[in-house]
């Protein structure tokens, strides 16, 4: 950082919370963009400005940067955590399957910051540029130069300003997989649930137990099940989404939320164009299902796992593993002051290892897929930043809508007059 760009980074710390709540506003249009519609018609004729790297850096940290250890501070399942990396959003069951994706003129790439070294990642001052210093290994790119997004894959309302030059869209993609197979194990375990498939009310393979007792919870809807796993994971994306926008606002940059697109488009499901290039499978349904990206977001579907009984290893390795999260050997910081804590934890036993297998086979044999009712990929929100044409909104908006914060962010962040 120069010197411009490191008294910028140190002012965004003493802004507060509750001014970037009440200054938060969407602000959709870009220098170089345009509105054709009345009541407005304005074409900007500004040049577009992309992020910095320091601001996309800053950025990704605020939706989805590592702040060090998770408490895991949970009574009946403590071994309901599939990780303790503590972030920057909350996190169902603190899962690392949910992602934070962006897209500029240079590509797409993944945001996916190294483990924390300490409890508090950042305890105090001295320690505020590893958002920066940490943000190039951080980066994987898994596509050169903007995806192309037709105009169809979005509402008419949003492709006038979203994958234009200068912005930067901040997508969080969702793998329900592994937190789907954790809630699993969690109502077999716990909750003890009758899992009934809603098509012809069976437990799912699970009806030996059923009967004799060891599943003694309430009955369970099938598709509650799995919307419930979807909302617990999407959420995660929400938060990032209004991370994001909380720190754009503080910096004095523009954006705006959105959804209104297609999901199946964007991640490259139709022969229409490749998007964001991602693998998909015919599900028994005839629909086409994202799975993943090959070799670097990996669901736990066919064709990264041989068959179920594969998936439910893979996922009992990360978890109960010697090197897993709760393994002896694992090599993530714990929580608590008493580092063996963590090898009294009670786990799963091969009892219900196997259930969870009879389960998966259920799921996948009959919905060829899982989850059965809901995708395994999902693109629940995106959120825009870009440096919007102040002449547009001076021109039609009261002075109140442009700060004082957004008037001098060029000069503070760019070093521009």
């Amino acid at each position: 950082m120069n010197s411009f760009e490191k008294q910028a980074f140190e002012n965004l710390w003493e802004y507060p919370l509750f001014e970037a709540l009440a200054k938060r506003r969407g602000l959709r249009l870009s220098r170089g963009s345009k509105i054709t519609n009345s009541p407005f018609g304005f074409e900007s004729e500004k040049k577009p400005i992309p992020l910095t790297e320091l601001e996309t850096a800053i950025l990704c940290w605020a939706g989805h940067g590592i702040t060090g250890v998770a408490t895991g501070d949970l009574d009946i399942t403590p071994e309901l955590m599939n990780t303790f990396v503590g972030r920057t959003h909350p996190n169902a069951c603190n899962d690392p399957h949910q992602e934070l994706l962006y897209i500029n003129d240079d590509g797409a790439f993944l945001y996916r910051p190294n483990v924390p070294t300490q409890h508090v990642e950042i305890a105090n001052p001295n320690e505020r540029e590893k958002v920066v210093t940490s943000f190039q290994d951080s980066v994987v790119r898994i596509v050169d130069g903007r995806p192309e997004i037709p105009e169809f894959a979005l509402m008419k309302c949003n492709y006038f300003s979203v994958n234009k030059p200068g912005t930067t869209a901040f997508m969080p993609v969702v793998d329900l997989t592994y937190e789907y197979m954790n809630m699993v194990v969690d109502t077999i375990t716990a909750e003890r649930w009758q899992i009934m498939d809603d098509r012809n009310g069976s437990y799912c393979g699970l009806d030996k137990w059923v009967k004799n007792g060891y599943l003694n919870g309430a009955p369970a809807p099938l598709s509650m099940l799995e919307v419930m796993v979807m909302n617990v994971c999407t959420s995660a994306a929400h938060c990032m989404a209004m991370n994001i926008s909380l720190a754009a606002t503080a910096m004095g940059l523009a954006g705006w939320h959105y959804g209104g697109y297609v999901s199946l488009v964007i991640l490259g499901g139709t022969p229409i164009t490749r998007g964001l290039g991602f693998r998909f499978v015919t599900g028994k349904n005839k629909m086409p299902v994202p799975v993943g990206k090959d070799g670097v977001m990996e669901s736990l579907n066919p064709p990264y796992v041989k068959d179920m009984d594969e998936a439910v290893d893979k996922f009992f390795a990360m978890k109960f593993g010697p090197e897993g999260t709760y393994g002896k050997n694992s090599k993530e910081l714990a929580p608590w002051k008493d580092k063996d804590m963590v090898s009294k934890i009670k786990l799963p036993d091969e009892e219900v290892r196997e259930m969870t297998k009879i389960y998966m086979r259920y799921i996948f044999e009959n919905y060829g897929r899982i989850p059965g009712m809901v995708d395994p990929i999902f693109l629940p929100i995106a959120y825009a930043v870009h440096h919007p044409d102040m002449d547009f909104y001076g021109k039609y908006y009261p002075k109140e809508y442009v700060n004082d914060t957004m008037k001098n962010h060029l000069k503070a962040w760019h070093g521009n007059d």
